[in-house]
């Protein structure tokens, strides 16, 4: 899994005020899900769905969140390159984000 989701996790295990204990309750162990939100393990689809599962957050709700992050991080992105003058690396950088867009398309 993505580095990001471990982090965007822990943000809304935090919100919520649970501790690690309760949010990796009956899925995984408290170690390895410090070890997912820091980016440093990986779990199994099925183990992430349980854990968002405990913090009472939909997929629909995480996919949102996750999607507008890196949307942030997109748009700050472009904005330093354009700051920077750096055009011809804004230009690759929409080019390599419009190839994605159309292989999610196909999809």
């Amino acid at each position: 899994m993505d580095k990001e989701i471990g982090k965007i996790f822990r943000e809304l295990r935090h919100e919520k005020g649970l501790s690690l204990e309760k949010a990796s309750e009956g899925v995984i162990s408290i170690s390895q899900l410090s070890h997912f939100e820091r980016g440093e393990g990986d779990l199994t689809t099925g183990k992430f769905f349980a854990l968002i599962e405990n913090i009472d957050v939909s997929i629909n709700e995480f996919s949102t969140i996750l999607t507008n992050d890196a949307s942030s991080i997109l748009f700050e992105q472009a904005g330093r390159l354009e700051q920077a003058g750096k055009i011809d690396e804004l230009v690759k950088l929409y080019e390599n984000e419009r190839k994605i867009y159309r292989k999610t398309n196909e999809r």
